[in-house]
């Protein structure tokens, strides 16, 4: 590990270097975690080290990354940026087939997720980052997947309760949920952490 100083208050910044290749380094740069060579200047590549606050005497990994700005200040930004719709269609034409239907009507969003700064884009382009408390709720196993949309059987589910400086990133729930309110129920009960939600994570088992 590498530390780098920083200044006045900023806390201490630290660059995880592998020891077996010693040019590769732990960098969120692409947008996912992965280790390689990067620039000084990556803030990507810089980490800090917190107690959490169940244990303070064991520490964890926190990113300096900054987010491109997005306003989240309006509490129904996340069904704005769908205008509203819904996953799946919706109204008079609901069971019909969508060949008929045409997806022209687009009375439903066409993916799953959907994606805050490219939203009719299923390929992730844009670069998030945050840090904060994972949380399992229940056996890890997802009880709610449309099997049209996970083929490959029940996804692994987990939760993240953002930090302070990441809690903008999850929009507010606008009716209750069992998952995602249970899930906040134990970071607030495991890490002493309040946060508005919290943000879900899939994994595809198989």
């Amino acid at each position: 590990m590498a530390p780098r100083a920083g200044a006045g208050t900023v806390p201490t910044l630290h660059r995880i270097k592998n020891l077996w290749k010693p040019d590769q380094y732990l960098n969120i740069e692409s947008g996912v975690l992965q280790a390689g060579t990067i620039q000084l200047g990556w803030l990507s590549a810089m980490w800090t080290l917190s107690p959490p606050v169940a244990n303070p005497t064991r520490t964890i990994l926190e990113t300096t990354y900054r987010n491109p700005p997005f306003n989240t200040s309006s509490p129904s930004w996340a069904r704005d940026l769908v205008h509203g719709k819904l996953l799946y269609p919706s109204g008079p034409t609901a069971n019909q087939i969508y060949q008929v239907e045409g997806w022209v009507s687009r009375n439903y969003t066409p993916n799953e997720w959907t994606q805050i700064f490219n939203p009719d884009e299923d390929y992730e382009v844009d670069a998030v980052g945050l840090s904060g408390r994972a949380v399992v709720n229940g056996n890890g196993l997802s009880t709610n997947d449309n099997v049209f949309l996970h083929p490959f059987g029940t996804d692994w589910e987990f939760y993240i309760a953002p930090d302070d400086r990441y809690q903008y990133l999850a929009a507010p729930l606008s009716n209750p949920d069992l998952d995602y309110d249970g899930a906040k129920e134990i970071a607030q009960r495991e890490f002493g952490m309040q946060v508005n939600n919290m943000l879900g994570v899939e994994l595809i088992m198989n």
